[in-house]
């Protein structure tokens, strides 16, 4: 993973870094929409992320609760 230091935040849990990696913080993103941070909250939130940018190199952050 990259240096959070390179990144650039578009919106709660979603950043790009200087190479243009899309980056996604689950814990993040979930907390931001009002959303539990539970492992089966993470995993759809993936799932749909990786569908979404099947094309984009996507690096996704998925800390333990």
């Amino acid at each position: 993973m990259t240096d959070r230091k390179t990144w650039h935040r578009l919106a709660p849990g979603v950043y790009d870094d200087d190479a243009g990696v899309l980056h996604l913080d689950l814990p993040e993103m979930l907390a931001a929409n009002g959303w539990p941070n539970t492992a089966e909250n993470r995993a759809t939130l993936e799932q749909a992320a990786r569908e979404v940018f099947k094309t984009a190199g996507v690096i996704v952050v998925d800390e333990a609760d």
